[in-house]
Parts: C-alpha cells; structure tokens; sequence
C-alpha cells in the first residue's frame, strides 16, 4: 500500500491562524504551487475553488450569490483571481460586519494588477514563498537562527549533520516548493523545474500580457536567472536576452506579479554611509527554478565558481524570507564599484541589523567578515551581529559581533 506523506508545517500556518483571528478576510498570495491552498485548507470549514469551472461559473455571474452558496467560515476562496468580481462580494460582506475568520482568499497573482481593487482596507495579504529547510525537516519550533543572533547568541561548534558543499547544491537543486521537495529523483526534480519555467513563459505570460511572447520571454526569463544574486544594470539582462528595455520591463512586472522574482532593494541606514549603490538585487523565487530557466546543470554549477556562488547565495535567500521572525524587508548593501557588499541586511526594528555574508568555501577566515566589520565600526550598537555563512561544518567567532557559521545552523 502506498504512503502520503503528511502535508509540511509551515511557518505561515501560525500567522494565518493568528490573522483570523482578528480580521474578517485574509489573503494568502505567493507563486504557484508555493502549497498556500494546503496551508489555507486546514483553517477551511467551506471551499470556493474557482478554478473548477462549475463551481467558479457562479462566482463570475452572481460573487454575492456564490457566497451565500457556500454557508461554512472560514470560506476558502481558492484563485480568487480568476473571478475577480468575488473580491467585491467578500467587501461588501465584511462592510456589512463579517466577523473574523470569515474568509480565505489565495491567488497567484499581485492583487495590485486587478483594475479598481475593492478591498483596500477589508483584507489582509500574506506573502508564501517555498519552503525553507527548517520546514522540510519538520522543525519548525523553536528559536531560529536570525533569532539566536538577535540575542547575539550566535551557534558555535561542530554541527554533526551538516552537509559539505555538494550537498547544499544538492539541496538547492532539488528545489523548495513542495511538489518536488518530495521527490527523491533529481532528474524528477529538475523536470518539475524545467516545466515550471516553460509554463511561465508559455501560458502565465500571455494571460498577464496577452502580446507576451513565449519565445522572447523564455529569453528574458533565462537571461534574468543568469543573473540572480547579483547587482547586473536591467540592461545588461535584457540586452542578453534580445529585447528593447519597454518588453524587458513588462516583462520584469510580470515576473514580479507572479511572485516568480524578488527584488532586494538596497540598504539606506539612518547613519550617513557615503557612496551606498541604488541597484536593487534579484532573485527567483527558489534556487532550483533559477537553475532550471538558466539551463544550468549540476556540472555546470560546479564548474563554475560564480554561478556556484549563485545558486548557494540562492538557496539561503529561500532560507531567510520564509523565516517569521524576518518582519521588514531584507536588503542588501554595496558601496560604489563594490569596495563592499554584504549580502543581506535583516532590518530588526529602530534602526538595528543583522548583516550576512554568504561563502561557498568551507573554511572561512578573518578576510571573509571584513565588510561585516567596516559596518560594525560604521553604524556602531546599530550593527547587532554580523555572519559569515559557509559551507563548512564548524560555527566559530571571527571577531567582535561577527561569527562564521555553517549554513546548515538555519535547520540544525
């Protein structure tokens, strides 16, 4: 007899849960296939899965009706963008007192790119990205990393399980949505993959920009994952790919409103730091699907140090955003021409920050964290701790506030 494995806890689950409890309507948005419906099913007393087309005909005829149709809250109402008059509907009924917990909206797409939105005060959003390690291995609970190095109690020591570099590109290939977190084949994994990235361009696309070509776009689309984790001019992407700057950003909004891509806006301190760069830094939403659209192989990735370094600064991205602890949104930072460049600045509230650096070496040393240690001397008590995130197995101090840690203390 064939097993099912359990669905994964999720980070967001408790959010959610928490949300309701005080808001009559919450939204949950992210990429396709992210698992929002899993996680918004198990709240769900009633479902208004609007991508089957006899249940979602009422929603686009009569969303008051389709509504009342379904009695049971909270109410599921599964892509709710597909009738977008049901956003109306779900306005109306909390302007006419819906209590808390009423409903459930998911979609996988920007509600910002819906024409004349209704609900401007009356639903809640909540971002899902894919998993993070810590909820692949189901251990979820208690502290996490960004939380240990808040309280500057930084992991130290040997971590038993800690994979070496092959490992982490292993990791990251096999990808963090949960379809193929499951899948013990990588072929199987990269397959999901390649797929995923073929429909974005073929169908996802057009349905947002109805003269998208899948050709041009599959371009754009590999062009920007050669680039992720870096600081590249938008011109030098769409330039590679063959299109004029007008496509490219039609086609970077796409990406964008399918939480298929993420920005990471620069860092402005409340300190003066003079020369900070403007560019933001972008990702894709998992490490796999960027290797995927990209075309790149595990032998390509090992073969190249900077792709390499790529797919690792990736796969902890993945690691960072899905922690609940992060409550502002990630920077980077880069001085003119790079004289420095941290990875990523976690905002901790008042000014204060975590700063990271991540290496694909295994055996960092005190050159590593001095970008980490300009930053500590130039915003002083502002700069809470610094890490350098390695492939290694060992979590030791590098100097004051600055630690050099095994990627893997994200889930060990």
């Amino acid at each position: 007899m064939m097993t099912v494995e359990a669905p994964f806890d999720r980070f967001v689950d408790r959010d959610l849960e928490k949300l309701l409890s005080t808001f009559a309507a919450v939204m949950l948005v992210g990429p396709r296939s992210c698992g929002k419906t899993t996680s918004a099913r198990r709240l769900a007393r009633a479902s208004l899965p609007l991508d089957v087309p006899a249940r979602g005909q009422l929603a686009m005829i009569d969303p008051d009706a389709a509504l009342l149709a379904q009695p049971g809250r909270p109410l599921l109402i599964d892509e709710w963008q597909i009738a977008p008059g049901i956003l109306g509907a779900v306005k109306r009924s909390v302007d006419g007192g819906a209590p808390p917990g009423s409903f459930i909206l998911t979609g996988s797409v920007d509600p910002g790119a819906v024409e004349m939105w209704p609900a401007t005060g009356r639903v809640i959003e909540r971002t899902m990205g894919p998993l993070a390690e810590r909820e692949i291995e189901r251990r979820v609970g208690g502290a996490s990393l960004l939380d240990r190095l808040a309280a500057a109690d930084p992991p130290l020591g040997a971590i038993a399980d800690a994979p070496n570099v092959l490992g982490y590109v292993d990791r990251a290939l096999r990808g963090s949505f949960p379809v193929p977190a499951r899948m013990r084949s990588a072929v199987a994994s990269r397959s999901w993959y390649s797929t995923y990235a073929k429909q974005i361009a073929a169908r996802d696309a057009s349905s947002s920009l109805p003269r998208a070509d899948a050709g041009r776009f599959g371009a754009y689309l590999r062009s920007y994952a050669l680039h992720v984790a870096g600081v590249a001019d938008h011109a030098s992407i769409f330039r590679a790919a063959g299109v004029t700057r007008t496509t490219a950003d039609g086609y970077d909004a796409i990406l964008h409103r399918l939480y298929v891509a993420a920005s990471l806006p620069p860092w402005i301190p409340g300190s003066p730091i003079a020369r900070l760069a403007k560019r933001p830094k972008r990702f894709l939403a998992d490490a796999a699907l960027a290797a995927a659209a990209a075309g790149l192989t595990r032998d390509d990735i090992l073969a190249d140090g900077v792709q390499l370094g790529r797919l690792i600064e990736s796969f902890v991205f993945t690691q960072l955003r899905a922690e609940p602890s992060v409550d502002d949104e990630i920077c980077h930072l880069r001085t003119e021409k790079g004289r420095q460049e941290i990875d990523f600045i976690v905002p901790l509230g008042g000014g204060r920050v975590l700063a990271l650096e991540v290496k694909s070496a295994s055996a960092v040393g005190p050159d590593d964290a001095r970008h980490l240690a300009w930053l500590r001397d130039e915003i002083g008590d502002d700069f809470v701790f610094g890490a350098v995130l390695h492939s290694g197995s060992i979590g030791f101090m590098l100097g004051e506030r600055i630690a050099a840690l095994p990627i893997a203390a994200f889930w060990s």
